[in-house]
């Protein structure tokens, strides 16, 4: 792989990167063998894994990344989180939040 290569694939993944606070992406691999690089694109969550973090840090970076998708797009809409009595503190989010959580309570509707 040349230098240039190494450096453009390098400097794509780290603007990306910049834009997220707890999310980073691995967006390319090394071949070991032939040194060729080759796109990927592995979702970490303070440096885990995705699918290896927990519900709570699963649901805050998919928070975030709405988030930075949103603000580049210039589109805000409502965002569902599901399952989120499972998590103690979401992503300051700055467009509606439709909490669903599991009650025993009748219908429990709260505006936030």
């Amino acid at each position: 792989m040349s230098k240039y290569n190494e450096y453009f694939v390098r400097s794509i993944e780290k603007d990306i990167n910049a834009k997220f606070d707890k999310v980073s992406f691995s967006m390319f691999k090394t071949n070991i063998t032939t040194g060729e690089i080759v796109p990927c694109c592995q979702t970490l969550v303070e440096g885990v894994d995705y699918y290896s973090a927990n519900n709570a840090g699963q649901i805050n970076a998919g928070l975030e990344i709405i988030k930075v998708l949103s603000n580049h797009y210039g589109i805000k809409l409502p965002v569902f989180v599901d399952n989120a009595e499972g998590v103690n503190e979401l992503i300051e989010m700055d467009t509606q939040l439709i909490e669903l959580v599991v009650t025993t309570e009748p219908l429990a509707i709260t505006y936030k």
